[in-house]
C-alpha cells in the first residue's frame, strides 16, 4: 500500500489496525464521533486499510454526513470489490442520497 506516494509501513500498518480497533471498540460503545475520527486517522496511517474505509463510511452515516459516507465506502469498494457488504453500503447510501435531494 502506499501513502502519499510512499510504501505503507509495517509500524503504520500495524497503528492502522489498532485506531480501526479502537474505532470499532469506540463505535459499540454509542461514541460515533469518536469512532469517526479514529477511522479517519486508520486509513491515513493505511490508505488501503478496506475494512477501516467501510467502518468509516457507517461512522459518517450515523453521523448524517451522507456524502462523506458514500465517499468512504467507494473507497472501500474500489479497494475490494468483490466485497458485497461494501457495495451493498455504498447504494444503500447513494439511494438515501437521493432521496435528499428530491
Amino acid at each position: 500500500a502506499l501513502r502519499r506516494g510512499k510504501p505503507v509501513t509495517a509500524d503504520e500498518a500495524a497503528e492502522a489496525t489498532r485506531l480501526y480497533h479502537k474505532g470499532n471498540e469506540m463505535f459499540r460503545e454509542g461514541d460515533v464521533k469518536g469512532a469517526e475520527e479514529r477511522f479517519r486517522l486508520a486509513v491515513d496511517k493505511d490508505p488501503s486499510h478496506v475494512f477501516a474505509w467501510a467502518n468509516l463510511g457507517n461512522s459518517l452515516r450515523a453521523n448524517g454526513k451522507l456524502e462523506d459516507a458514500a465517499r468512504a465506502f467507494h473507497t472501500a469498494f474500489t479497494l475490494n470489490p468483490s466485497r458485497a457488504r461494501s457495495a451493498y453500503n455504498l447504494a444503500t447510501t447513494l439511494q438515501s442520497l437521493s432521496r435528499h435531494i428530491d
